[in-house]
């Protein structure tokens, strides 16, 4: 069987990889051969967006950005109509978050024309216009409405969570909750440079497989027109939900040095040496989410006149951020090592109907490396954690506060509940877990 998946985004993105790229060898398990619709070819994705061209964070002048993103956004158009050609030679077609971010469903209904085997697939509630959206003249062209329409076409709906479903199900009975999930054995050997054991293959991991399981289907390769086969390696980051084509036009990865100097403290490769003894607060996430920090700097300013802490920034928005006189380290996505080190993961959300409708993938990630984590009391993520068990919850700024502290001063707290959260994402969220769940939906949508 052929599955054709069109993503909204290049493989450094975090919804491409983790949704879709990192499945490919287990699909094929199945007897599902996939392809790959990418926006643009890869190199060209690679100088557009992830150097900053289109995405809104190069170090160019403002009309250069402009006429980046003109031509990206044309060359995806050109790329995404040549594609949508090809549909019916798959047996089914799959839309990952968004065919094409801007204006009418002129492709989707072409689409819908050419194969009736459609899948509709996000992580994100893409039918609501995020608060940290910015108002570019892109972005106003943008057009939430059009997602009910796809689902309402789709022979089956995959979503990330149950408040993404239950708004799903309105329009499609076809729904399935399809979680975030992440190769454990990827962050063994991180966690366990945090004194972590492995647990990649416990609580019964590997993945029943089904009688087509060495049917020895391959992944087509095409480099001009953005189809093609395979998966990028795991190096996509939390900061990388955003990208040129998603919610966030700056939330793009640069994979540039990391930069040092500057009131802030900028740049944690060879930070200064009061910072090295310090603990470290982390957060990570795409400049979108750069707001939620803002938001929590009164708590994190109390904690920081307390203890002995700095607050360390991943994010591809690194250089907007600001927290007077919290002591920060601050640099783009590097690799899995940046989380790593640390010490206790930050995980502030809005209280509003995006974010409590979106997973919080973070979390994951932090959990994966055994990293202890204080979140927002929002949406999903207070439904994940256990408060006390597997995290601590909080609301307002003097929660925050408490808990952070609570966790800089118990050593032991934190290991309990970094161990804990690595044994929920062992039980409920692996690609092994996960994994099948995807392939039995895609195997009856083509049917």
């Amino acid at each position: 069987m052929k599955a054709l998946f069109y993503l909204l985004d290049g493989d450094s993105n975090a919804s491409s990889y983790h949704r879709v790229l990192q499945y490919i060898p287990l699909l094929r398990e199945y007897g599902i051969e996939a392809r790959v619709s990418r926006p643009v070819p890869r190199v060209v994705y690679e100088r557009l967006v992830e150097r900053g061209g289109a995405g809104g964070g190069g170090n160019g002048r403002a009309d250069s950005r402009l006429i980046g993103k003109l031509a990206f956004y044309g060359l995806f158009a050109l790329c995404r109509t040549l594609d949508v050609q090809r549909a019916h030679n798959a047996d089914v077609v799959v839309i990952q978050r968004d065919l094409f971010p801007f204006g009418p469903p002129v492709l989707e209904r072409a689409l819908f024309r050419r194969n009736l085997h459609l899948v509709y697939d996000t992580d994100d509630a893409t039918y609501l216009r995020p608060s940290f959206t910015p108002t570019t003249p892109f972005q106003r062209l943008r057009r939430f409405d059009k997602v009910a329409e796809v689902v309402r076409h789709a022979r089956w709906v995959s979503v990330a969570t149950e408040p993404i479903a239950a708004w799903a199900r309105e329009y499609n009975q076809h729904v399935s909750v399809v979680p975030m999930a992440v190769d454990l054995r990827v962050y063994d050997a991180f966690a366990r440079g945090r004194g972590l054991s492995s647990i990649a293959g416990l609580h019964g991991t590997q993945a029943h497989r089904g009688s087509a399981a060495h049917s020895g289907g391959t992944a087509e390769h095409r480099g001009s027109s953005g189809l093609a086969g395979g998966a990028a390696g795991p190096t996509s980051g939390p900061g990388q939900g955003g990208g040129a084509a998603g919610h966030d036009e700056s939330g793009a990865e640069h994979p540039r040095g990391l930069e040092q100097g500057g009131a802030a403290g900028h740049g944690f490769s060879g930070a200064a040496s009061d910072y090295s003894a310090r603990l470290v607060l982390g957060w990570a996430g795409t400049a979108g989410g750069i707001g939620y920090l803002d938001r929590l700097r009164p708590a994190l300013l109390a904690v920081a006149g307390r203890e002995h802490v700095v607050v360390r920034v991943v994010s591809g928005g690194y250089r907007r951020v600001q927290l007077p006189g919290v002591p920060l380290e601050a640099g783009p996505w590097r690799g899995l090592q940046d989380l790593a080190d640390f010490d206790i993961g930050l995980l502030p959300l809005d209280d509003s109907p995006f974010e409590r409708a979106k997973f919080p993938f973070k979390l994951l990630q932090y959990w994966a490396l055994g990293i202890p984590v204080v979140s927002a009391r929002v949406g999903v993520a207070a439904e994940v954690i256990e408060d006390g068990i597997s995290g601590l919850l909080a609301s307002s700024a003097e929660e925050w506060q408490a808990a952070l502290c609570r966790l800089i001063g118990d050593p032991a707290l934190r290991k309990r509940l970094g161990e804990a959260g690595r044994e929920t994402v062992a039980s409920r969220y692996t690609i092994e877990r996960v994994g099948p769940l995807l392939a039995e939906g895609l195997l009856a949508a083509a049917r």
